[in-house]
């Protein structure tokens, strides 16, 4: 819980213009709604942010950076997202309000009618491709969850993530 505060602190030391009714109209722009509690049936995990105190209107760049995320489940304690790839709607069932992370609230943005993810608007940035790792890389300020990601994909959370300036990726 101290470290979970002192990243909170944190962030709103590096972010003091970023008040909530900011945050929210970034996620309505964004196209994300939000349901009350964490979606009972999340989807499959396609990534997990938890390196630093985030904004909900930070995991949905992070979430709109990723073909396949549709939704994100995000925590006000933490700071933490993770990126789903469940199509949610407003009516969809919510954890129940005594579970533990009953303090986790879904996020997601519109599907089409088949359950297919309508496509994000993403602002793209110029990459060099160099064929070795640099010795020096900087400070980790993301992770794909394990998952199997094309460079492009890479590149978009990249470009999403305030203060990445590079990335590796393993064929």
């Amino acid at each position: 819980k101290v470290a979970e505060a002192k990243k909170k602190q944190d962030h709103e030391a590096q972010h003091p213009l970023d008040p909530t009714a900011a945050a929210a109209s970034a996620l309505e722009r964004a196209g994300f709604s939000m349901l009350e509690r964490a979606a009972l049936v999340e989807g499959v995990n396609v990534g997990d942010m938890y390196y630093q105190f985030f904004t909900p209107a930070d995991c949905a760049q992070f979430c709109l950076a990723l073909s396949d995320c549709s939704s994100f489940t995000y925590s006000e304690t933490s700071g933490a997202c993770h990126l789903k790839d469940q199509c949610v709607t407003s009516d969809f069932v919510m954890i129940a309000t005594d579970s533990p992370n009953a303090e986790y609230k879904t996020y997601y943005r519109p599907c089409n009618e088949d359950g297919t993810r309508k496509p994000a608007d993403i602002v793209h940035q110029v990459y060099l491709h160099f064929p070795r790792v640099a010795e020096v890389q900087g400070e980790n300020v993301g992770y794909l969850g394990g998952r199997k990601a094309t460079p492009a994909e890479c590149q978009m959370m990249c470009t999403s993530i305030e203060g990445c300036r590079n990335f590796a990726y393993n064929a």
